[in-house]
């Protein structure tokens, strides 16, 4: 409990580090979100069709445009793709405009927070050292600057990071856990309910990673033979293909011109700068101008190679069956982004950030070494305090943006932040960013600790 309230708090922090229009693609996301219940006084004005697409007037403060009062334009998204998850934050939205913005921040840390407190409270054993090890090497810098955000894509990240998990917890319950053991599928079924109400895509990877850890339980108890699950695997491939003939949804996510592979050599540059896209996630190659220097890219891809390279000593055909699986399919996810990218920067790596999670839990969670990293208190001491420079480092990157925004980031001449912030109040930014420094390793620390007691006390029982 007290872990899962500590990445509350350091997400808390988060959600006040930058202004009302920090985040990505901030505008068009709160639009929606004010718009979702349709025209509303002072609130969401003047819903038109356009050449441009469907547009409204919402309060200034929510676009990057001067005009501190009053309403402006902003794209609004088609009924077509219109997230449920905007009807649903709209709840928190009222005239107090910074108010509402902050407590659904506030929500979705909270969310957050929620379910890691459930992973860890529904975990014993080895599960809960591989789901702490997921989370613990791709957390940063993108995740968490993403989870709090008033973003879709905050609900997507969540549930496919925890969703496999907790399917998994609910199946082999009886052997890991004798307590609670109905009371799993409920943070299942709301971790779901994430997926199928922020994104497509999100949806689709936690289809995948339940698919996988599902398929893996029907095999490995004999509940199913391998022969009879590949003829399910190709009629439920059959049916994802009609399903997406008649969804437009669906097959705009998916879209693929086979004609178009070799025009230009263009499937070359792709494959080329796949890695370094899949590394955005962790901080390296094509980064947001706010999260810090490409030195946390350099911690995190390390850490997280280490990790996956520990868990597959010791490797079984199983496990690497699975994992192969995961990587294969994150690659193309990737790909499938890279190819159809419309925008004139390269792609960008946040849209599969999550996927790291599964394929490292995948790896931890099928393993048989136990000489995987961390296993020791000196393991755990090093990646709290490289992986708190990182957030340090990324955090205050974000503070700046919000404090100082019209200097180049990354600079670091000014240690203190204070000296004009977003938000008029009066504790300056200095307090809140030290004490969400302070938060994030106590986190880790304490997570690590838990799982590392529960480690020793199996093995001396």
């Amino acid at each position: 409990m007290i872990s899962g309230l500590l990445l509350f708090l350091t997400l808390a922090i988060w959600s006040i580090s930058g202004s009302l229009t920090s985040g990505y693609d901030s505008t068009f996301h709160l639009a929606n979100i004010w718009c979702a219940n349709g025209t509303q006084t002072g609130i969401c004005e003047d819903i038109t069709m356009s050449n441009n697409g469907i547009q409204g007037r919402i309060p200034a403060s929510l676009t990057s445009e001067p005009v501190e009062s009053g309403l402006v334009i902003a794209d609004l998204s088609a009924s077509s793709r219109e997230s449920p998850f905007y009807r649903m934050m709209h709840f928190f939205v009222s005239d107090n405009t910074t108010q509402s913005v902050l407590l659904i921040r506030f929500v979705n840390s909270f969310i957050t927070g929620f379910i890691f407190f459930c992973l860890m409270f529904f975990s014993i054993g080895r599960i809960r050292i591989a789901i702490l090890s997921a989370w613990t090497f791709t957390i940063l810098p993108v995740v968490m600057a993403t989870l709090w955000q008033s973003n879709p894509r905050s609900w997507g990240y969540l549930s496919v990071m925890s969703c496999w998990a907790f399917l998994y917890l609910a199946l082999n319950n009886t052997a890991r856990n004798p307590h609670y053991p109905r009371l799993i599928w409920l943070p299942f079924a709301f971790s779901l309910f994430l997926a199928l109400t922020s994104r497509v895509d999100a949806a689709m990877f936690t289809v995948f990673s339940c698919s996988i850890v599902l398929s893996s339980y029907l095999i490995k108890s004999q509940f199913i033979r391998v022969r009879t699950f590949s003829i399910v695997a190709l009629l439920a491939m059959l049916a994802f293909v009609v399903l997406r003939t008649f969804s437009s949804t669906l097959s705009w996510y998916t879209q693929f011109d086979f004609g178009s592979l070799f025009v230009d050599n263009e499937i070359l540059f792709v494959l080329i700068h796949l890695p370094e896209n899949i590394a955005d996630g962790l901080g390296l190659g094509l980064r947001y101008v706010d999260l810090g220097p490409d030195a946390i890219g350099i911690i995190g891809v390390s850490l997280y190679c280490i990790a996956l390279a520990s868990w597959l000593k010791q490797s079984t055909p199983h496990q690497v069956v699975i994992v192969v699986a995961a990587a294969a399919f994150l690659l193309f996810a990737m790909f499938q982004i890279a190819f159809n990218w419309s925008e004139v920067n390269e792609a960008s790596g946040v849209y599969v950030t999550a996927l790291l999670t599964v394929l490292l839990g995948f790896s931890a969670t099928y393993s048989r070494s136990t000489d995987y990293f961390p296993s020791s208190k000196s393991g755990v001491s090093l990646i709290v305090l490289l992986l708190s420079i990182s957030h340090a480092l990324s955090l205050y990157s974000k503070f700046v943006w919000g404090v100082r925004s019209d200097i180049a980031n990354d600079t670091y001449t000014k240690l203190s932040l204070n000296g004009g912030w977003w938000w008029d109040i009066p504790i300056g930014p200095n307090w809140f960013y030290w004490f969400g420094v302070f938060c994030f390793p106590a986190w880790l620390s304490i997570s690590w600790k838990l799982a590392l007691q529960q480690k020793t006390t199996a093995l001396k029982s």
